[in-house]
């Protein structure tokens, strides 16, 4: 018998009992699967329980305001747990240990994101146990111990963390969009008939190529648009693209012989992910950013993607209505837990 109750306190939470007659039955997998649609949903439609999730009611009434199962993009409060796992496949780390249902991920601090604890499953250790064991890794490890804090995880965590001093960076809001039209299985996507695909008449004629795969041509305009002069960086972060297990869509944009602007995409199921969008300074507010965005979609629709998802700093205002005018919402947001 599958046992499970709600417990509303300071967060909402799901605790699931499951004996051992169920599990010899073989339903442990399926309901775990189940759990991990509940618990997103759950965190999902409480917004109130989740610092930076929803500021205001009307906040939440856009949130179901949308076509195609009434929420952006199609997409439902389950699938934040999908965007997880494949944000995860988009971008590896240099180094990963998993511990008892978390992953420690480990880029002497290229990014919050790749220099982070993340919550991927149930755990069995006492949380302030797994806390001082973090600590003690990446004190190993030379940086700062940051925990992810997204819908998805424990929500016992975030409180904890703050108590030993832990404070918020990086919040992030991820944004979605469909790309097939009027269907949920892609069938008849037509990415030509969706307006905010095509090129405008204002947009600039520079050159945008597509290449295969995130080659050293890529990676070097990616780190001179970025200013990025740190050599450690410089010499694990290549590794780090080329450990990326999904097919890519790597975007170079070029004016004459200059490359003024990068994109990437990672398809992995039947969405794709938009990464690495980068454009020279003197080149920005010249619709170079939004066509790079559309270059990505374009070329991800035709291979079948069916939805498109990003994620950008939470307070980056210029970034965040680019994406709107593409077709973007926003779905939900995360943060990080940093202990300096």
């Amino acid at each position: 018998m599958i046992l499970w109750y709600l417990l509303k306190s300071e967060h909402t939470f799901f605790h699931i009992f499951i004996d051992d007659s169920e599990k010899r039955n073989g339903y442990e997998s399926v309901s775990c699967e189940r759990i991990c649609c509940i618990f997103a949903e759950s965190f999902a439609m409480n917004q109130s329980h989740f610092p930076g999730q929803y500021s205001t009611d009307s906040d939440l009434s856009d949130y179901y305001a949308h076509p195609s199962g009434g929420q952006p993009g199609g997409m439902r409060p389950y699938d934040i747990k999908k965007i997880e796992d494949l944000s995860l496949n988009a971008w590896p780390s240099w180094q990963m240990q998993v511990y008892d249902g978390w992953i420690l991920r480990f880029s002497h601090f290229y990014t919050h994101r790749t220099n982070s604890v993340e919550q991927i499953g149930p755990s069995a250790i006492p949380l302030p146990e797994k806390i001082a064991f973090c600590e003690e890794v990446y004190r190993d490890w030379g940086t700062p111990c940051a925990f992810k804090i997204s819908p998805v995880g424990d929500p016992a965590l975030d409180g904890m963390l703050e108590e030993r001093g832990y404070g918020i960076e990086h919040a992030t809001t991820v944004m979605v969009r469909g790309l097939a039209r009027g269907t949920d299985s892609g069938t008849g996507a037509d990415p030509d008939s969706d307006c905010s695909l095509q090129k405008a008449d204002s947009e600039p004629d520079f050159t945008f190529r597509v290449t295969g795969i995130v080659d050293p041509v890529w990676l070097n305009a990616l780190f001179d648009l970025k200013g990025e002069v740190n050599p450690i960086h410089r010499r694990i972060v290549p590794n780090m693209y080329a450990a990326i297990p999904k097919k890519q869509i790597p975007v170079l944009v070029q004016d004459g012989g200059r490359i003024v602007g990068t994109g990437l995409g990672i398809l992995d199921r039947d969405a794709v992910g938009v990464y690495a969008i980068h454009v020279a300074e003197d080149y920005r507010r010249r619709g170079v950013g939004g066509r790079i965005v559309r270059t990505v979609l374009r070329e991800a629709a035709e291979r079948g993607a069916v939805s498109a998802y990003l994620q950008v700093v939470s307070d980056n205002a210029p970034a965040k209505a680019l994406y709107r005018n593409l077709g973007f919402s926003d779905f939900y947001r995360y943060y990080f837990r940093v202990l300096r």
